[in-house]
């Protein structure tokens, strides 16, 4: 069923290195389990973002994302030839277009928003400007791509999920057809404002507010649809942020963006120097580093050695702290730290590279370590990994249960909803959540 040249539909200008199907993802989801459970099932995911909805969707869902340039939601050739007449309804209704030209203003009064509006180091995207209002334009005389992907950064991208989420849980009807159906939302434009203003910009915390009533409004109408007993329902965050790094540095604090040149340049002069002249770096993709395997066959040298000499290089830089190898992780040779557990967990060695880096507290590198504003995530600092994780439903004993294990999610929602976890899951069910676990 993988399909590496799915495509966007409708969309032929479409980029081909767009995430398009799952195929990049081994193994299967929690919400697949659903569906392995009971062909019946529907798995209904949502996002302006394309990978936020396909990693959603899983292999057997349906995924549905929004398309920058037509100004609605779409999905791939991997899951449809064609878009069901329900959504292509809704593309006609053109609710995005009707938000050309307005302004993003506050939705509460100025004084209820800590810091201040336009701190330096915020970015801007597509004619926005950085402190409010927000023009909705995308630097356009009419909607057209660039006023799309404005919106997407915006309170309306927000809207529009949750309008189109609650058209498919009509249309699809979902839990309505005697089986467990599963609508996933992956809100998109929480992310994107935050990358470009920062976590504690005006912008993000305003998202977060008109967040918090849209999801009352969906719960809202979940509550009207189904009785309490029939619903279950997860809420969390896939990260949080790191704070705009010039921002705590004006406060003292060591933080700075390490350029990719800088990192390539050290390890380069460092192994040709040790090894002989030559471009040892092929790639650097955040946080990996991809040496020349080529190169370092010809020259008959351990791989080990090599990887090593090259985090040695890039550990010499400002901000850096400390780094895993290849060879380090196939065997398995890493400390019992909370530091080496994050990256052992997200190694794939089939995508990975040679070495893995890891930055002190609020620096970074990477795509947002190139620029000279905004923020980005990613690291296995407290205030990248600590995100709200709320489960309700007839399987859950009410109250607060304190902090758990991410990895844990997977597994207690799988425990409730009577299905296998997913084969690679590493966590355990939470039994404290548990209305069936002794307590």
């Amino acid at each position: 069923m993988f399909d590496p040249e799915a495509r966007v539909l409708g969309d032929k200008s479409s980029d081909p290195e767009e995430e398009t199907s799952p195929h990049n993802l081994v193994g299967t989801t929690v919400f697949d389990g659903v569906r392995l459970a009971n062909r019946d099932a529907k798995i209904v995911s949502i996002a302006l973002k394309g990978r936020g909805s396909l990693l959603l969707g899983g292999q057997l869902g349906k995924a549905y994302f929004f398309s920058d340039q037509r100004g609605g939601f779409t999905t791939s050739s991997y899951y449809a030839k064609e878009l069901p007449e329900w959504v292509q309804r809704w593309n006609g209704r053109r609710l995005a277009d009707a938000a050309f030209g307005q302004k993003w203003e506050r939705l509460l009064p100025a004084a209820s928003y800590q810091g201040s509006d336009d701190a330096p180091h915020e970015g801007e995207v597509k004619g926005m400007g950085k402190s409010f209002p927000h023009p909705l334009t995308g630097g356009l005389t009419a909607p057209g791509p660039a006023f799309y992907d404005a919106i997407a950064h915006s309170p309306i991208g927000i809207e529009l999920e949750l309008d189109f989420a609650l058209t498919a849980l009509t249309e699809e009807q979902l839990g309505q057809r005697g089986t467990t159906d599963v609508l996933a939302i992956s809100i998109s434009s929480t992310d994107l404002a935050g990358h470009i203003y920062g976590p504690f910009s005006h912008e993000y915390q305003d998202l977060v507010a008109r967040l918090d009533r849209a999801v009352a409004k969906l719960l809202g109408e979940l509550d009207r649809r189904f009785s309490p007993s029939d619903v279950t329902i997860l809420f969390t965050a896939d990260h949080g942020a790191v704070p705009i790094p010039e921002s705590m540095a004006s406060d003292g604090v060591l933080a700075g963006r390490i350029k990719k040149a800088s990192i390539k340049a050290a390890v380069n002069k460092a192994l040709s120097e040790r090894f002989g002249a030559g471009e040892w770096v092929v790639a650097l993709e955040d946080p990996s580093i991809y040496l020349d395997a080529n190169l370092v066959a010809k020259t008959k040298l351990d791989p080990m050695l090599v990887e090593e000499e090259a985090g040695k290089a890039a550990l010499a830089l400002p901000g850096m702290m400390g780094f895993y190898t290849r060879s380090q992780l196939l065997r398995g040779m890493v400390p019992p730290t909370e530091a080496a557990r994050a990256v052992v967990r997200s190694y794939f060695p089939a995508r990975g590279g040679d070495v893995v880096l890891f930055t002190a507290p609020y620096y970074f590198w990477g795509k947002y370590g190139e620029k000279d504003a905004g923020s980005t995530h990613g690291s296995f600092y407290r205030y990248d990994t600590d995100v709200p994780v709320m489960l309700n439903g007839p399987g859950f004993v009410p109250g607060d249960h304190g902090v758990i294990e991410m990895v844990d999610v997977a597994a207690t929602l799988s425990h409730v909803l009577g299905i296998n976890p997913p084969p690679s899951c590493e966590g355990r069910p939470v039994l404290r959540m548990l209305r069936s676990a002794p307590q």
